[in-house]
């Protein structure tokens, strides 16, 4: 190849690589409004969603205070699309969804409307992570995201860490949107999501950074979940059935209960709290005519929580002793079977499956061209519960 074939040719890439870097310029960051955490109501009157995003304040003006970084922009269209587009009509950036955290529905979205219209936008979306999780508001989404802790400056972040490691812990359970989409196509087609509720502390309040007007403190309650069946809303559990269901159903600890210390002596306080620290359930069922008799068994380990705190176990803290006697862990096994029993009232009632007893059903007897909930309704199905408590 003489020379001025090889010119041509690194002319010619030059111009290609130019060519390629004017096409593909990068987009500043600037320009997209970065979504930490959306909040979804409904407004019947006008048919329309009302969303409102926290939105990554990057840069501090003037009019923000001091630590503030993410800001509230609402929007509203007949579509989640046309809703964000609004957003973008406000802000002139467009909504970036990578990394939203967290979904909140508020009550006239998920209590009146069919969660699939919406929840399939962020299912369908490249951008929306299926990971993010998916809550329900006790009131409006608006006014929850409207809310904020002493010192927390994202109500997003705030409730993702809420929610982290809370099933773990607590006895909380977090709900993915890719999870609870799943939980509506499958065999029951029935799901649970949390249920998140601001209580505003009256007695307490803060000052903000200029000093001339006050602001009511509060906490976050997350210990309920809201019961859904064809995208639906069908309930709301209360606290006793929600943890009920945590026992059933999910490997969330952390439930805690109290009883009365029976020690023979005056040093003992008279109540004390128990925490479950490990549990199981295992399910059987047997067919006999047009019934269906299902037996839960559960075995739960407890330990006395004045005795130590549950999580910290390992090589670097004391075994735990045993401290609790027969009487109180039977009073613990009393209190489990109580809530197992407000438990099935409901199910029993709404007749929704959401602890796996179909399931357990189709892998011993197979599945049918006719569905499961028709051939066997939960007025149709006997439970038996079996519950077994040891200290941990």
């Amino acid at each position: 190849m003489n020379r001025g074939k090889k010119i041509l040719i690194l002319l010619g890439c030059g111009a290609l690589l130019i060519f390629l870097s004017l096409s593909f310029s990068g987009q500043d960051i600037s320009a997209r409004a970065i979504v930490l955490g959306l909040g979804v109501d409904w407004d019947e009157q006008t048919k329309q969603y009302l969303i409102t995003a926290e939105i990554v304040s990057p840069g501090g003006g003037s009019d923000q205070q001091v630590g503030t970084f993410s800001k509230l922009v609402d929007g509203r269209g007949d579509t989640m699309s046309h809703a964000l587009s609004d957003i973008y009509a406000q802000t002139g950036r467009k909504s970036s969804l990578g990394q939203c955290q967290i979904l909140l529905l508020g009550e006239s979205m998920y209590k009146n409307t069919d969660l699939l219209q919406c929840l399939s936008y962020f299912s369908l979306s490249e951008a929306f992570k299926d990971s993010s999780s998916v809550c329900c508001t006790v009131g409006e989404a608006n006014a929850l995201m409207n809310t904020q802790l002493p010192l927390s400056g994202s109500i997003s972040m705030t409730l993702v860490e809420l929610l982290k490691d809370a099933g773990k812990l607590v006895a909380v359970p977090s709900t993915t949107l890719n999870k609870f989409m799943q939980s509506q196509m499958v065999l029951t087609r029935s799901g649970v999501l949390s249920v998140i509720e601001y209580v505003e502390n009256k007695d307490i309040q803060q000052s903000d950074n200029a000093g001339d007007s006050q602001k009511p403190q509060g906490t976050y309650k997350c210990n309920t979940v809201a019961v859904f069946k064809d995208n639906r809303f069908v309930t709301a559990l209360d606290d006793t059935q929600s943890l009920a269901y945590t026992l059933l159903a999910t490997d969330c600890i952390g439930q805690i209960y109290t009883v009365k210390d029976d020690h023979d002596n005056e040093y003992n306080p008279q109540l004390i709290s128990a925490v479950v620290t490990d549990n199981s359930c295992d399910i059987s069922v047997e067919q006999q005519g047009d019934k269906l008799n299902v037996t839960f068994t559960i075995d739960a380990e407890v330990h006395s929580l004045a005795n130590g705190y549950h999580g910290k176990e390992g090589i670097f803290f004391p075994k735990w002793t045993e401290t609790m006697t027969d009487g109180m862990l039977q009073q613990v096994k009393d209190s489990i079977f109580a809530q197992i029993e407000e438990y099935f009232k409901a199910q029993q009632q709404y007749n929704f499956d959401i602890v796996n007893i179909y399931k357990a059903y189709e892998i011993k007897y197979g599945a049918s061209d006719q569905p499961i909930q028709q051939r066997l309704p939960m007025e149709n199905i006997v439970i038996d519960v079996k519950v077994n408590v040891t200290e941990n």
